[in-house]
């Protein structure tokens, strides 16, 4: 039996990234044809900005998020600076969605390294009734 070489494992792993970057590429664009959609949020791929726009079709004015401590990462597909590293403490996204809503669901993509405070949390609200 004669085993793949590694340029032929490595060519195969490239292939099934590709492939499946394009199934994510797909998905998100029919999530954002969605009406429901309040807000979209995807790091840009320049570690200068601060600012993430929304991109939500039918997204409130004035929702766009600011990066708070927060440093620019690549991707899980490899792209530069297009994540958020939120390492340091007190490192945040902070947005605002105005409106009142009967339901909220957040879908993220989230590689935890280390949950090492006394309190971690994926997301939180400035104040709720």
């Amino acid at each position: 039996m004669d085993l793949p070489s590694s340029t032929s494992v490595g060519k195969i792993a490239r292939n099934r990234r590709l492939k499946n970057f394009e199934i994510w590429q797909s998905q998100l664009w029919e999530l954002e044809s969605d009406e429901r959609l309040v807000g979209r949020y995807c790091i840009s791929g320049s570690d200068r900005d601060r600012i993430v726009p929304n991109h939500a079709d039918a997204s409130p004015a004035g929702s766009a998020a600011a990066v708070v401590g927060a440093e620019h990462t690549d991707n899980r597909w490899g792209q530069q600076a297009s994540a958020l590293d939120f390492t340091r403490s007190g490192s945040r996204l902070r947005l605002a969605l105005p409106g009142q809503m009967a339901g909220l669901t957040m879908i993220c993509w989230a590689k935890i390294n280390s949950l090492n405070n006394d309190y971690n949390a994926l997301l939180l609200t400035d104040g709720h009734d």
